[in-house]
């Protein structure tokens, strides 16, 4: 019951079909690294994708068909350099009265 409708309220508010993988669907797909201590069954399952994995073990995130992390690695833009401008902005905002 968890997810059930949640493709039916996005699509209220986003243009394109989402919630399904086939051609032409809008889809975001992560590849996560889980060796959960308990099974996982189809009675549970939505438990596990919502209390169990964590950010920490997604390895590869597909976003529109298109890879931009592989292997914990970010392919599309300078993670470093983004740190950079982080500590640039957050200095700012300390700064301000």
């Amino acid at each position: 019951m968890l997810f059930e409708n949640n493709r039916k309220i996005a699509e209220q508010y986003f243009e394109g079909s989402m919630g399904i993988l086939k051609k032409g669907a809008l889809a975001d797909v992560i590849i996560v690294n889980y060796d959960p201590l308990t099974e996982i069954n189809e009675e549970n399952y939505n438990s596990h994708l919502l209390f169990g994995i964590m950010g920490r073990d997604v390895i590869t995130t597909i976003i529109n068909g298109k890879i931009v992390m592989k292997n914990r690695k970010i392919l599309t833009l300078d993670e470093k350099e983004v740190f950079k401008n982080s500590r640039i902005v957050s200095k700012k905002m300390w700064l301000r009265d």
